[in-house]
Order: C-alpha cells, then sequence, then structure tokens
C-alpha cells in the first residue's frame, strides 16, 4: 500500500553573498561570518577556528529512519545526541578529531557553495526525513534544509556534505554500531553493565549487524537487565527477551543459537516464540527455519488464533524485506522441515491453495476494517467502502490516505478467481517498492485475505470521517482491540455508527 507525498517547490533562496569571492580556507576560517567580502583576507586566530560549529540533525521518517543531532566544533570536539529510533546508542556521546579534520571539512562546504544555496529544498509532505546542515559562527550562521530536496532541484552536492559530516564526526559508530566495539574498549566502557544490554538490544532493533550483538553479549552484557522498549507495550522488557524476538524477526540465526544455548527459549515460551516465527514469516530465513526447527520449536504454529503460518505469510506479496532468493529458499527449507502446505487459514477459514471468486471476495472484504503486517511496511489498518473508495492507516503517517479500490475477475493465464487491485494517486510513494502511484495494482484477492492478521466488520475507527489519523501508528505486530484499547485511553476512539456505509446494509 502507498504513503501519499504531494511534491511542490520552495522558490526562496540566498542572493546576499551571490558577487562574493572567497580565498582560500586558510585565511577566511573563522573570519568569514565576522567580515564582509572585501574583509575576508585576514588571517583568522585560534580564538577563530574555537568558533565555528558545523551541524547535521536528521528527523524521523514514517519509517524507522535514525533521529540524531551531530555538532562538530572547531575545536575537534564531536557532540552526537541519538534519539531512540534507528541509532543503536540513543543519548549524548562525545569525542574528539582534529581541528584539521574540521578545516577540510569547512573547506568542502566553502568549495561546495554552500553559502550561495537556498535555505530550504522542501516537497509538500508530511512522511519523510528532514536533514538541516548548519555552519555558525557566532555572529553569524547558516542553514540548508533538505526535506526530499533532490525532488525539487536540490544540487547533489547538499546530500554529499550531509555524508560527509558523518563521516568526518564518525555517527555511523552510535547509528549502526560499525566500529562500536573497538570504539568503546578505547573509552574503558564497562560491557558488563546495564547500558551494554541496552546497546545490544537497541541495536539489535535497528540497524546493527548481527556480529556487533554477539559480541556485546560475548564481551558478557547482562541479558537478565531490564531495556528499554518504546516502541511496544510495556515499555521496559527483559533484555534476552527483546533480542530473542528481534532475532526472529530479522532472521539472524547465529543470534537465535547463541540465546537458545542460553537458555532463552526457555524464558520466552516455545509457543511464543512459534507464533513470533510464524508471524515474522520465519525472519524470512532459510538458516533461521533450521535453527528454529533444531530448538524444538513449531514451525508449522500459527502466529495467533486468527493469523497464519510461516509458509502462508511467506506466500504473500510483502513478507520479506529480505532477498527473493531468501523467500523462496524459507519455502523450501520449511517444506523439507515438515511444514503442511495445506494446512487451514484459520481467518478466511480456507486453504492455502484455495482462490477466492468475486462475490467471495467482495463478501469476505468489503465494509470491513483490515489489519495486515508484512515486514516491508509493517502494520497497516484500512477500510474498504462498499462505493470503492479505501482509507488507509499507514505507520508513521498524519493523516488518512485515501485511495480506491476495485475486485474483478483474473483474465490471465490461469484464470476463474478474483483480483483485488488499489489505486492511489500520482503523488503518492511505495516505500517497498520504491514506485509512485497513479497507477492501478493488482494481487489475488486471497492472498490479500491471508496477509490479514485480524478484522472487524464496519469501520471501527472511524476513518472514512477523519482527516487525521486517531494515533500515530507504528510499525510493530499489534491487534485492533490493541489499537481500539490505546484510542479510547487517548480519546481518539470512532464510532463504527458514525461512519456508516448504506451499501452495507
Amino acid at each position: 500500500m502507498y504513503v501519499t507525498r504531494l511534491f511542490a517547490s520552495d522558490t526562496a533562496f540566498l542572493s546576499r553573498f551571490r558577487h562574493c569571492r572567497w580565498p582560500l580556507l586558510s585565511l577566511i576560517l573563522g573570519s568569514f561570518f565576522a567580515a564582509t567580502c572585501g574583509e575576508a583576507g585576514q588571517r583568522p586566530t585560534a580564538a577563530d577556528l574555537t568558533k565555528v560549529k558545523i551541524t547535521l540533525q536528521r528527523s524521523a521518517c514514517e519509517g524507522s529512519c535514525p533521529v540524531y543531532k551531530v555538532t562538530i566544533h572547531g575545536d575537534g570536539r564531536v557532540v552526537f545526541t541519538g534519539g531512540s529510533i534507528g541509532v543503536v546508542w540513543p543519548g549524548t556521546h562525545e569525542h574528539r578529531i582534529t581541528p584539521e579534520t574540521v578545516a577540510g571539512l569547512f573547506e568542502r562546504f566553502r568549495k561546495a557553495g554552500f553559502f550561495k544555496l537556498r535555505r530550504s529544498y522542501r516537497v509538500a509532505a508530511f512522511d519523510l526525513p528532514k536533514y538541516v546542515l548548519t555552519i555558525d559562527a557566532g555572529q553569524r550562521h547558516w542553514s540548508v534544509e533538505d526535506y526530499g530536496g533532490r525532488e525539487v532541484g536540490m544540487p547533489k552536492v547538499v546530500t554529499e556534505l550531509e555524508h560527509a559530516v558523518d563521516e568526518v564526526a564518525g555517527t555511523v559508530h552510535w547509528v549502526n554500531g560499525t566500529g562500536l566495539i573497538a570504539w568503546l574498549e578505547g573509552q574503558n566502557f564497562d560491557f558488563q553493565s546495564p547500558e551494554a544490554a541496552e546497546i545490544a538490544a537497541a541495536g539489535a532493533h535497528g540497524l546493527a549487524d548481527e556480529t556487533m550483538v554477539l559480541a556485546l553479549i560475548d564481551y558478557g552484557a547482562p541479558l537478565d537487565s531490564e531495556v528499554s522498549n518504546p516502541r511496544y507495550t510495556p515499555t521496559r522488557i527483559v533484555a534476552g527477551v527483546s533480542l530473542m524476538e528481534s532475532a526472529i524477526r530479522r532472521g539472524q540465526a547465529r543470534l537465535f543459537n547463541k540465546l537458545v544455548a542460553a537458555g532463552w527459549i526457555d524464558r520466552v515460551g516455545k509457543e511464543t516464540a512459534a507464533q513470533l516465527f510464524a508471524g515474522y514469516a520465519a525472519g524470512c530465513s532459510p538458516a533461521l527455519v533450521d535453527a528454529a526447527a533444531d530448538a524444538g520449536i513449531d514451525i508449522d504454529e500459527p502466529e495467533s488464533s486468527r493469523g497464519r503460518t510461516a509458509l502462508a505469510y511467506l506466500g504473500t506479496s510483502y513478507s520479506c524485506v529480505n532477498p527473493q532468493a531468501d523467500r523462496v529458499t524459507a519455502v523450501e527449507r520449511l517444506l523439507a522441515r515438515g511444514a503442511n502446505p495445506n494446512r487451514r487459514d484459520v481467518t478466511t477459514d480456507a486453504q492455502i491453495t484455495t482462490s477466492l471468486s468475486v462475490a467471495e471476495a467482495r463478501k469476505l472484504l468489503i465494509c470491513k476494517t483490515h489489519m495486515t503486517f508484512s515486514a516491508g511496511h509493517g502494520t497497516q489498518v484500512s477500510y474498504l467502502r462498499s462505493d470503492g473508495v479505501e482509507f488507509l492507516w499507514y505507520p508513521g503517517n498524519a493523516v488518512v490516505v485515501r485511495g480506491n479500490w476495485d475486485i474483478v475477475e483474473h483474465t490471465t493465464d490461469p484464470p476463474g478467481y478474483a483480483d483485488i487491485c488499489f489505486q492511489y494517486g500520482a503523488n503518492t510513494y511505495n516505500p517497498v517498492t520504491g514506485k509512485m502511484g497513479g497507477n492501478w495494482e493488482c494481487r489475488p484477492a486471497h492472498a490479500f485475505a491471508r496477509s490479514t492478521v485480524d478484522r472487524s466488520d464496519g469501520d471501527i475507527f472511524g476513518l472514512a470521517k477523519r482527516d487525521a489519523v486517531p494515533f500515530e501508528l507504528s510499525r510493530e505486530r499489534t491487534t485492533i482491540n490493541n489499537l481500539r484499547t490505546i484510542a479510547r485511553r487517548l480519546g481518539a476512539s470512532g464510532d463504527p455508527k458514525s461512519g456508516s456505509d448504506r451499501g452495507c446494509d
């Protein structure tokens, strides 16, 4: 499904310094902001250099984009402050680089014409991350906002400068854990502290490589300690339990096996692990299929009383973010380890191989609120109104996305079953496929039904009557009842009767 992005350009631009001719950095660093163009040839003092600050700030998006701010000071001090989303080690951290390195970075900004760029390159969207580059020298400073900027003519060099700040500051340590272990060793970090468990859990659920998480465990991170769990309920969870869930979700067999060897499969419970295994489509990992089966997990267990097996989820369109070859091999391993390809589909009461006619699809899908889940999109909630309009509540979005739906007879080979087709606006974007909207896209109706993890009659969240969503939806797996509980607590619950659909009577 799609996320709306409306594109527009901002015509504001900088002309104040358009005709300045900047001499070499060695002559103007520090005096640039304090001097006029004609005065820029003055040689800066060491004190001038210490006044310089270069900052990059990255904000949230509709998914798990890293949220952080990093400031590089002229004296070489680097201050990183990471949020709780997309960052391996949240919080504020500092280290030092050489002043010469800072001067070299400033020179890249000067050569790129940074001070002649517009203040903002922004599309009229609501689901993109915002990046802001700033150079501050006390009396004067200049910032450039990048909000989908390349789509409205922002020069490529702005993106290159953003990457340069990251590279010089070493944000990769804190964002995805690359080189973090060695950096922590240099900081005399206590690897047996609760903070080590926090880093392991944050990294496992974020962008960290499996090797980094394994290293933290080997160094003695206390997995019995509680760690933050901001995107789930409860908000605190035992580290080992959190890591087991992540290992299954990301299909990380090495981490899974280490946790099993340490007894965490018994702490989590094999039934719970089996439901996670099903809900996350075996992590789309052939290796995890074998590891789970060897650990005594029922690989044919559905994810809930109304859910699907791992094999069923692997048969849907958007279950995997891993390569297609992994998905196919995972199916092969499931079948080889005894998964039943004809196990009944509990929600639709139909076998995996059974398709739906147009009449059956309309009866099953129309006038209902559907909750789907996939590894790519996360949880989505939609209401299919009888007049062919869909109302989509997408994770991270602030507004309800409207689209069109249709159920038609599949006419190409093999014929004889129903397709469900969706169309979103030309200014929408699918973050999983990378495609823009505007065209109709169809899939078998029975495949859509199988990707549905929960369903309820009527427009229970009143999506057809809303512009704003009831609250910001997380990507994580949940149920309709859980969302209704949260909505009631926030005073945002919908009245199904208020959004009644005459075509459903």
